[in-house]
Parts: structure tokens; C-alpha cells; sequence
């Protein structure tokens, strides 16, 4: 790529990246939370710490976890909106 042309989509057209953050706090019972939009891609962090795809599912505006977050801890969802 070309230092400051920014993100490239096809035939050369820029692409229209809005990003976001969610973020949320474990209570120890729920493993889903609502996202405040749809986005097209994310990345989703626990305690800090990226989460491997594996472990959680986006579907819509919801985040499910595979496990339950301990009351308390941190969840950080940083995507691009749809």
C-alpha cells in the first residue's frame, strides 16, 4: 500500500470503516451482552487479554461467550459497525 491512502477496498475505492467500543463488566451469571450496533468484524478482549475466535460468537448486536465472566471482570469489544 501507499503510506497515507488509508484502507483500500476494491478497484481502488476507500472503505467506509466506522469503529467502535463496547464495554462491559462481568456479575458471574451472563455469558451474553448487547452490542450497540451490528459490526463486520471485532476483536474481543477479556481482562486485557485477546480472545481467540473460538471462544466467542458475534451474531447481530450479540456477543456470546463460550464460558461465563467472573463478577467483576472485564470485557472489551473493539470492531468495525456494519
Amino acid at each position: 500500500g501507499v503510506a497515507g491512502a488509508g484502507i483500500q477496498g476494491g478497484a481502488g475505492s476507500a472503505l467506509a470503516l466506522d469503529p467502535s467500543t463496547d464495554v462491559f463488566s462481568g456479575d458471574g451469571s451472563a455469558s451474553s451482552f448487547t452490542l450497540a450496533a451490528s459490526v463486520v468484524a471485532a476483536m474481543v478482549f477479556y481482562n486485557g487479554q485477546l480472545l481467540p475466535g473460538a471462544d466467542y460468537t458475534i451474531t447481530g448486536t450479540s456477543l456470546a461467550l463460550g464460558f461465563t465472566p467472573a463478577s467483576g471482570e472485564s470485557i472489551i469489544v473493539r470492531a468495525f459497525k456494519a
